[in-house]
């Protein structure tokens, strides 16, 4: 009887936790993503800003995605970003995320390694890292569902990132201006991504995550030395 009326007593601390504390920013009310927003904030992923906004329409940069991505998915941070990457200081702040962007993000022509952390992140190259992670089969079918297809059909690395986001369900177009896949991507597209992602197909693929970890790990140990 005791632990039953214990209990009680920590589900009503919840409720009213839940219901007293259930907004964390004061612009994400109504927002289309509000329910996602509130999630990932809740979950330590994203943060706001000081006066107690979370600007959900504000563009996303490489190394907040992959700061974000890092944390999610529970992968080593690095020591050495600025050992491998050509364009990462050690003071950078997102140098211990740095290394993880840089292989799931789409490869640079030339193969330079360059992270380009401050640069917007478009939303083809955020579908992209998030088809890393999960290990899905290339796809070129989906594309010309999005009703902007004519302007990157002839681009088949976009074709194919955009279909096999599309027939996953990672990522799906924008009404009627299509999927947009070098539009910025977005804050609340960002946390729509990541948690509805995380609903439909839970963990990331385990090799790919082992993988990554091995290799950061690998490059951590040779720098420590």
């Amino acid at each position: 009887m005791k632990i039953k009326s214990l209990f009680c007593v920590i589900l009503i601390v919840i409720m009213m936790s839940t219901t007293a504390f259930g907004a964390s920013f004061t612009d994400t009310e109504g927002h289309w993503a509000e329910d996602y927003i509130e999630k990932m904030a809740q979950a330590g992923y994203v943060k706001g800003y000081g006066d107690g906004t979370f600007n959900p329409d504000g563009p996303m940069t490489r190394a907040e995605v992959a700061t974000v991505l890092t944390n999610v998915f529970a992968i080593p941070h690095t020591i050495a970003g600025h050992k491998v990457l050509k364009d990462v200081n050690e003071t950078d702040w997102f140098m211990p995320y740095s290394l993880v962007g840089y292989l799931v993000f789409p490869p640079e022509e030339g193969n330079a390694q360059i992270f380009r952390g401050n640069d917007k992140i478009t939303r083809v190259e955020a579908a992209h890292a998030i088809i890393a992670l999960y290990n899905c089969a290339e796809s070129t079918g989906y594309a010309a569902q999005m009703a902007d297809y004519d302007t990157f059909k002839d681009n088949f690395f976009v074709k194919k990132v955009v279909s096999t986001a599309v027939k996953y369900g990672i990522m799906q177009g924008k009404g009627e201006t299509g999927f947009e896949p070098f539009s910025t991507l977005t804050r609340a597209e960002l946390c729509t991504l990541v948690m509805r992602t995380l609903e439909n197909k839970g963990d990331a693929d385990k090799e790919t995550l082992e993988t990554l970890t091995d290799f950061t790990n690998q490059i951590n140990e040779k720098y420590s030395k």
